[in-house]
């Protein structure tokens, strides 16, 4: 029940201790897939947030021990697993957080794309201001993806475009215009280095697998329908759609 009907958000994310997480409005749940019990983590309802604030995106830090969401009023919460204690709260866009991408090699480093347009990087141990801002996009941010090695960061927009960013630089490095619609659904493959998924919505329905090393297509799948998310898979060469 209540969960929003946006496909611009990001309210499920699945740890590998089992363990779901939800946003449901201005609810944040998890369901425990061990011991199959639901813990409302947080309400929305209990603090002084804008009215009408709900969770908008939800993700799991790397090594599954952190939480974090992102709200309509732009504020970050991160918990601990354990104890489901908040352990940071950061208050630092200007409009909904609509995606979180966490990095692959530390878990105290993660990124967020809002609807104010911006990416910031954010390190749990560092004081509640961004690492580093990425600014390119002309609309909401609503598609983000650390590379495995976290040396490029994937964004996708409701602008249509789609940016490679190197993490040691604010700068983007290639800015590409190949899909005509939102770009939310980004995956890197783990099997081979620079490789990169990229989905279009409702009217565009195609997924693109890229070379970003030497900047070209390798394959265009045209799906018929509004791409929502990919993934590939960690056991095999496959992804899903």
């Amino acid at each position: 029940p209540n969960l929003k009907d946006d496909f611009y958000l990001h309210l499920l994310d699945w740890s590998s201790h089992n363990i779901l997480a939800v946003g449901l409005e201005n609810k944040l749940y998890i369901w425990n897939g061990k011991l199959f019990t639901v813990t409302l983590v947080s309400s929305l309802e209990k603090k002084m947030t804008e009215e009408n604030d709900y969770y908008s995106s939800i993700s799991w830090n790397y090594t599954n021990n952190y939480l974090i969401s992102g709200t309509k009023s732009g504020i970050i919460e991160i918990y601990d697993e354990t104890t489901l204690k908040p352990i940071k709260t950061i208050k630092s866009f200007d409009d909904r957080i609509g995606v979180i991408s966490p990095y692959n090699t530390s878990p105290n480093i993660f990124s967020c794309g809002s609807q104010d347009m911006t990416i910031r990087t954010f390190d749990i141990r560092e004081k509640d201001y961004p690492i580093r801002i990425y600014k390119g996009h002309k609309q909401e941010v609503c598609g983000l993806k650390w590379s495995t090695d976290d040396r490029r960061l994937a964004s996708g927009g409701n602008d249509n475009k789609l940016f490679i960013w190197n993490s040691s630089k604010e700068e983007y490095e290639e800015k590409i215009n190949a899909h005509v619609s939102a770009i939310k659904a980004i995956d890197w493959s783990p099997y081979r280095y620079g490789y990169l998924l990229t989905g279009g919505g409702t009217q565009d329905q195609i997924l693109k697998l890229w070379n970003i090393n030497n900047m070209t297509l390798i394959d265009s799948i045209d799906t018929s329908s509004q791409i929502c998310n990919v993934a590939y898979s960690k056991i095999s060469k496959e992804f899903i759609s």
